[in-house]
């Protein structure tokens, strides 16, 4: 299976998104003692899209509300795969990272050396209803057997 161009059409990004099947990608567990991680399994091109964020996304707001009336365990781990970001018209949303196998969110963190870069794409569906993705993209070349890295912005 091919990796999604930047311009791939929304239905074949919410196939792999909905079923956590982009190609190319390996979840690793205990990733040298820095817990999971994604590693490539083939060569990623620049500007190729890794994968999506899986989560649920919503204002900042709705989330406190919801973590509210969570139990401290169920808290912790939420907050360990959420992604604060700003929407177009600069409203914070909150995803909160599904923290199963989802790829997105088992992307770590590196100030020095990222390799992949967030991005946000809004899809028109064939009826007229628009989708807000959050997707991950390679800012450089990426060889297979590399771990993914996103800066924290």
């Amino acid at each position: 299976m091919p990796h999604c161009r930047p311009d791939t059409e929304y239905p074949v990004i919410v196939d792999h998104h909905e079923h956590n099947s982009f190609p190319g990608l390996k979840l690793v567990k205990d990733l040298e003692d820095r817990g999971d991680g994604i590693v490539t399994t083939e060569d990623f091109n620049k500007g190729d899209t890794i994968c999506t964020y899986g989560g649920t996304m919503m204002t900042t707001e709705q989330h406190y509300a919801k973590q509210n009336k969570r139990s401290e365990r169920r808290r912790q781990l939420v907050d360990m795969y959420r992604l604060v970001l700003n929407d177009d018209d600069n409203t914070e949303l909150v995803i909160e990272g599904h923290h199963g196998n989802s790829f997105g969110p088992k992307i770590n963190h590196s100030q020095k050396h990222p390799n992949v870069e967030l991005f946000k794409k809004t899809f028109t569906t064939a009826n007229g209803e628009k989708h807000k993705l959050v997707l991950f993209r390679a800012k450089k070349r990426i060889p297979a057997g590399k771990q993914h890295w996103q800066i924290n912005e």
